[in-house]
């Protein structure tokens, strides 16, 4: 199993989400959108992740189902500046770990 693989799959566990995996992509390893709080996460080819805000279940969709999901994710998510963060897995696994403990 590869790291990206590894990675989104500890995304996967640590948001409660599911990833589509992109094999298609140079860029994108794979993408999760979280419905109706709009957000999407993307895992990059590099190992990097990020959340972006506002993002809704069609546009995931659109982006997920085009023939470059790059050029797609560039034209509905970046070009129109949507605001992000870049996730750290320590940060989501140490989140998790508070929440688990807080529900005791």
């Amino acid at each position: 199993m590869s790291d990206l693989e590894l990675k989104a799959r500890s995304m996967e566990r640590l948001l409660s989400i599911d990833f589509i995996r992109t094999p298609d992509s140079s860029r994108i390893y794979a993408l999760g959108h979280t419905g109706k709080s709009r957000m999407l996460y993307v895992l990059f080819q590099n190992g990097n992740a990020y959340k972006y805000l506002g993002i809704t279940i069609t546009d995931f969709k659109e982006i997920a189902n085009a023939q470059s999901v790059g050029k797609k994710f560039q034209e509905l998510v970046i070009k129109p500046s949507y605001p992000y963060k870049r996730i750290f897995l320590e940060h989501l696994a140490q989140k998790a770990i508070n929440q688990n403990h807080a529900k005791k």
